[in-house]
């Protein structure tokens, strides 16, 4: 289940951050349309990170399962 989140979860995000650099560009200074594009970065980048930490953290704790007898 991990693998198949952490396989859908990247290019989600990554489709998110680079939807909001469009976002950004096409804005033509618009406050309203950047503040929207940021608010999508910032959460693509949080969401990207939770995924890496979650990956991190389940490897962590199945080395630590594997080294106990």
């Amino acid at each position: 289940l991990t693998t198949w989140i952490f396989n859908l979860g990247i290019p989600i995000a990554l489709i998110v951050i680079i939807w909001a650099g469009v976002k950004m560009v096409t804005s033509r200074g618009n406050p309203g349309t950047v503040g929207e594009a940021k608010t999508m970065l910032w959460y693509a980048i949080i969401g990207l990170a939770i995924i890496l930490i979650g990956r991190g953290f389940v490897a962590l704790v199945q080395s630590i399962l594997n080294l106990a007898p």
